[in-house]
């Protein structure tokens, strides 16, 4: 899912939901535990670019990383590792046109690429500028402000996304909608499952732990097939799970203990719903990014593939990231 609302930061982002979820409420970040380990970089030939030092490191976006400093301060290295904004915020998200949410007690406000603030520490939460508008939680409620800080659509939701061609997810009163950039309500409140638009599509549930499916610009189905759990379209392909049998589960849930990846079939799909791209069983697979989509093993062993399934390379890793500006994070537990 690319160029997600980071309701502020985020230390981005281990998959963690068997639905396809609203994104988390701002300041929720890793717990110390998560963060652990020493992180680095790879590029597309598996080979590390970085020497790992860092106590976190985020995805790149816009040529800029955010890293985690010795006491777990905030701050950005560009592509060569070079610290070019210093660790100094309590958290701070990915740079989306040209700004980054950042926070410092318990206010969150905007800076540039050479740190300096364009709207100061002022909201409870916000997220990513997307489309001229990033959402900001004030008293309680979210709306949307300009690149000048000027509130246009006033805060009036339970829960905010960004926008995301033409459209933004919100949520109140349990159910998320649709609104275009007047605050017009376009598909009305009636998920409690959503997620933004991309490719012209989103991935939306009725009620958790139903039945996900795709909807298109004006609300209606687009495919007909539906999931157990969706992930919105990237690059062409949707990551999908499809649940087998429930006696399936008890014998896996005897037999491997984790009977996640063993309970589901899980693949891509396209625009039509045909699956191309189906994971091996014990397997767990996450979005294509520049072309690639990483596959967990459950062994601490990662597989990316190409668009055809091929695999590109192997890496071992307690954690691996998707690409981002030709870059994949990497974290070790034991260095």
């Amino acid at each position: 899912m690319k160029l997600n609302i980071i309701t502020i930061l985020l230390f981005v982002l281990f998959i963690s939901s068997n639905n396809v979820q609203a994104k988390p409420e701002a300041c929720d970040i890793e717990t110390n535990s998560e963060m652990l380990g020493t992180w680095s970089y790879i590029n597309k030939s598996g080979e590390f670019v970085l020497k790992p030092r860092f106590k976190w490191v985020s995805d790149f976006s816009e040529g800029l990383a955010v890293i985690a400093g010795d006491k777990y301060k905030m701050g950005y290295i560009d592509k060569i590792g070079k610290i070019v904004i210093p660790d100094q915020f309590d958290e701070a998200a990915l740079f989306s046109e040209g700004l980054a949410v950042v926070r410092v007690n318990d206010k969150c406000g905007f800076i540039n690429k050479a740190g300096e603030y364009v709207i100061n520490p002022q909201f409870v939460g916000a997220g990513d500028f997307s489309e001229g508008l990033a959402p900001i939680k004030v008293d309680g409620k979210w709306g949307y402000i300009d690149t000048t800080g000027k509130i246009i659509i006033q805060p009036q939701y339970d829960f905010a996304q960004s926008f995301s061609e033409g459209l933004a997810c919100v949520r109140n009163s349990g159910k998320s909608g649709y609104i275009d950039k007047t605050g017009k309500v376009v598909i009305d409140f009636k998920f409690e499952i959503a997620d933004n638009f991309s490719e012209g599509l989103s991935a939306v549930q009725f009620k958790r732990g139903g039945k996900a499916f795709f909807i298109d610009k004006t609300g209606n189905k687009a495919i007909r097939r539906e999931f157990d759990y969706a992930e919105i379209f990237s690059e062409g392909l949707a990551l999908v799970r499809v649940r087998k049998s429930k006696y399936l589960f008890v014998i896996f849930s005897i037999l491997k203990g984790d009977n996640y990846s063993y309970m589901n079939d899980i693949g891509y799909i396209d625009k039509s719903g045909k699956t191309v791209i189906k994971h091996p069983v014990g397997s767990y697979g996450y979005s294509f990014s520049e072309g690639l989509a990483r596959r967990d093993l459950k062994s601490d062993k990662w597989t990316f593939i190409n668009k055809k399934g091929k695999k590109v390379f192997e890496l071992n890793g307690d954690y691996i990231g998707n690409f981002s500006d030709g870059l994949a994070r990497v974290r070790f537990l034991d260095r």
